[in-house]
């Protein structure tokens, strides 16, 4: 497949609602994964990680695994839908050095929040880690395939598809909790929530990118692209305000 075409195809699941309909997007994102897969492995936007194979019931699962048989790519809802608020008594007030983003340079979704970050200028209030374009196993424990991290000299990692290997070039590992994966990171995050008496200790079936991670609580504040995003640009951390670049 032509990259100009790949490139519009991720530019139409990356706009979000209002330019193109979820008919569209869900398409897009369909072929784009089968494009992306056939030139390496690298998945479009994994909204989550996936176990081998079309996932039991308690098993992960993948974008794929949430189109439904008339082609409709119906989302399973994000789990942390907390916010970045300058609100009185907000949980998670604004803060230089508090927060960080996880993204995946494979995703458009969670380089949406990467551009709205840099936008606004705040690659110096917010941290920023980048995992390997590939899924790779995140557990001895099971089958699971997920973004795992990698430091940028790291040796190349092979697709576990078999179709390639692909350098470590532009990966940020975890400097926040030292994870190995993404999973483990969700993991954490529920782990810590039940100790603080606010949930079950499940992280849920799906172990997707961008996450925002607050330092001081060892939570993920959100998980949903598009409300990081509003987050960015909403003025809240206008105050620390640097320099956009671009």
């Amino acid at each position: 497949m032509p990259k100009a075409l790949i490139f519009m195809l991720k530019l139409c699941l990356a706009v979000g609602g209002g330019h193109f309909s979820p008919l569209v997007r869900s398409r897009a994102a369909i072929v784009l994964s089968r494009a992306l897969k056939a030139r390496g492995g690298t998945h479009v936007c994994s909204v989550a990680s996936t176990t081998v194979g079309t996932p039991a019931e308690g098993k992960s699962r993948s974008a794929l695994d949430e189109i439904d048989k008339d082609g409709r790519f119906v989302r399973t809802p994000s789990l942390f839908r907390d916010k970045i608020s300058s609100e009185p008594g907000a949980r998670f007030p604004p803060a230089k050095g508090r927060y960080h983003l996880y993204i995946s340079y494979g995703c458009p979704w969670a380089n949406r929040c990467l551009a709205a970050l840099n936008l606004k200028g705040l690659r110096d209030v917010v941290g920023l880690s980048v995992v390997h374009p590939t899924w790779q196993s995140t557990s001895a424990e099971d089958e699971h395939k997920g973004w795992v991290f990698r430091s940028p000299n790291d040796p190349a990692v092979s697709s576990p598809s078999g179709m390639g290997s692909f350098d470590c070039k532009g990966c940020v590992p975890d400097t926040v909790e030292q994870a190995a994966s993404i999973r483990e990171l969700y993991e954490k995050a529920a782990s810590a929530l039940k100790e603080k008496g606010l949930g079950d200790g499940n992280p849920g079936k799906k172990f997707s990118v961008p996450v925002l991670w607050d330092k001081e609580e060892g939570v993920i504040v959100n998980n949903e692209s598009e409300e990081i995003l509003r987050m960015f640009n909403s003025g809240t951390f206008d105050c620390y305000f640097t320099k956009a670049i671009g």
